[in-house]
């Protein structure tokens, strides 16, 4: 009786010993939120096929470190395909649509606006932003395992972010449009404007497709 009491005494002292520290390290680092169940998984197969605690977590460390080189050298070689590059995709998409979208606006001051339809648009131009922001995330996980050297796409972000929140603004001063006076005086002026701009978003966004430098700002 007192051996099976001994023997459970050693576990929990073993377990606490073990999963304690892993705890407190995913308390402090969310990164580490799998360590604790990941020590409790080592203990309990330790125990069932009668091996030590060390030697099961050096058998886990090295399946654990074979999948991830396995990993990596797909990532590498087989599928390299990068998140940067297909966040630079989405970009282009996204000002693609903003390009369309603007021009629609505009008009909206002196033609009238199409709810329906420019609805529709910032709604789909919501959702690539959206799909952007996810990418450049995983652009950040690859940057911070250093995969790639690759610029970080944070700054686009929040370009695409203050542009999308610039055409909500449009949106929202061109459900009314201006009065006669006015449309006559600022029309052309504004229809210029768009053509510009929106000519600029286009020419941004084949920049990103074929990774070439920015084009010249000077004539928007």
């Amino acid at each position: 009786m007192r051996r099976p009491i001994r023997h459970v005494i050693c576990y929990g002292r073993r377990a606490c010993i073990t999963i304690a520290p892993l705890a407190f390290a995913a308390a402090v680092n969310p990164s580490f939120r799998s360590a604790p169940f990941t020590g409790a998984i080592v203990l309990l197969i330790a125990g069932q096929v009668g091996e030590g605690p060390i030697e099961s977590a050096l058998y886990r460390l090295l399946e654990v470190a074979l999948g991830g080189g396995v990993a990596v050298v797909v990532s590498l070689l087989v599928l390299p395909q990068r998140a940067y590059g297909l966040g630079l995709d989405a970009a282009a998409h996204l000002l693609d649509l903003l390009a369309r979208l603007l021009l629609k606006l505009v008009a909206g001051f002196t033609q009238g606006l199409e709810v329906a339809a420019t609805t529709r648009m910032q709604q789909e131009a919501g959702r690539a932003l959206a799909a952007f922001q996810a990418i450049a995330a995983e652009a950040k996980g690859e940057r911070t395992i250093n995969l790639v050297a690759e610029p970080d796409p944070a700054p686009l972000a929040r370009t695409l972010l203050r542009l999308r929140h610039d055409l909500v603004i449009f949106g929202r001063a061109a459900t009314a449009p201006l009065p006669q006076e006015f449309a006559e005086r600022l029309g052309p002026s504004l229809a210029r404007v768009a053509e510009y701009t929106s000519k600029y978003l286009h020419e941004s966004a084949s920049a990103l497709r074929s990774r070439r430098p920015p084009p010249p700002l000077k004539p928007m």
